[in-house]
């Protein structure tokens, strides 16, 4: 355990919703935040992972290896390069994890697109980051998300899928450091 009075937080997709809810609920703890395309922050457009969950498919659980090649071509534009022997291996490690995958999202649902009532009540400076051409949350959700926080700055990255981390982490880590510069 860290035993961290003070720190900065950042999270992706649920991640940067439960960073949000957090940053939030301790405004005394966080520094500031990155909310990478958060869940939680409605767009007027839908994404087409949210369109194919009103189907009743839900692109993020895998079950087969053609599962997880979709699932790979919604989240980045440019796939980062993995060799084909680990490829499987990942592939295989998502398979054997759907059935938690399916309790995370089920127990998720309840808080899903309710960041509302939160983001006022955050006090750090938010760095919003989010990928132009992201098809598992759409990147309209910006507009909420500058609508209800008071300090904040916003990139939104071009030709960049939903894991702007994994996708393109250089100009990722940029875009962070950029921000820190300018909240000393």
């Amino acid at each position: 355990v860290l035993k961290l009075d003070k720190f900065h937080m950042a999270g992706n997709s649920m991640g940067g919703s439960l960073a949000a809810i957090y940053g939030a609920k301790h405004p005394d703890k966080v520094l500031t935040l990155i909310l990478s395309a958060p869940a939680g922050a409605p767009s007027q457009k839908k994404s087409e992972a949210i369109i194919q969950l009103e189907k009743g498919n839900n692109p993020l659980l895998v079950r087969s290896p053609e599962d997880y090649e979709k699932f790979m071509a919604l989240i980045f534009v440019k796939r980062p390069a993995i060799p084909a022997s680990f490829k499987k291996i990942i592939a295989a490690d998502f398979i054997a994890h759907t059935d938690f995958n399916k309790k995370i999202w089920d127990d998720f649902q309840p808080f899903q697109f309710s960041l509302a009532p939160f983001l006022s009540q955050i006090q750090a400076p938010v760095l919003i980051l989010w990928g132009d051409q992201d098809r598992m949350l759409d990147a309209g959700g910006v507009g909420f998300l500058e609508k209800n926080l008071k300090n904040y700055k916003t990139v939104i990255m071009k030709d960049m899928g939903h894991v702007p981390m994994m996708e393109r982490p250089e100009e990722t880590a940029k875009a962070y450091v950029s921000f820190m510069k300018e909240k000393r």
